[in-house]
């Protein structure tokens, strides 16, 4: 199942990717760890383990340039809106995975997660980041 999710998520920001919608969203969340661990050699400190989501953030304030239909990009790899009415959102749905887009009000989620990776990381993953900025892979870190 892990080799699937891994497939998936590769599909995933393919599709965004091909998109031009990546440009304006943020990988956040466990799924950061992934590449953590490719820009740290693999070191054992940074764990593997990942949750079922994919978050994506729309930066504050959004500056997304072009109108795209996510669920018609995310439904051709096998994605189904859900929506809740009662919250007030909506995800992306997958036996395997499942994608949201969060608003810069998880702000505190995000801070957990570094506050949970060791101290001699955090400031090494913000200078990566910091250097690697253009790449097509970002990472939200509260300056």
């Amino acid at each position: 199942m892990i080799s699937s999710q891994f497939t998936l998520f590769d599909k995933t920001i393919q599709r965004l990717g091909d998109s031009g919608i990546l440009s304006d969203i943020i990988l956040i969340g466990s799924w950061c760890l992934y590449f953590y661990r490719i820009s740290f050699n693999n070191d054992e400190d940074i764990p593997i383990l990942r949750t079922l989501d994919i978050d994506f953030l729309i930066k504050n304030p959004p500056d997304i340039t072009r109108t795209v239909d996510l669920s018609q990009i995310l439904k051709v790899i096998g994605f189904i809106e859900e929506f809740s009415l009662l919250q007030g959102f909506s995800k992306f749905m997958h036996p395997e995975l499942e994608i949201e887009f969060l608003t810069p009000e998880h702000r505190e989620m995000m801070k957990s997660l570094m506050s949970s990776l060791p101290v001699k990381w955090q400031k090494e993953i913000k200078a990566v980041i910091k250097e690697n900025s253009d790449k097509i892979y970002e990472f939200y870190l509260e300056k």
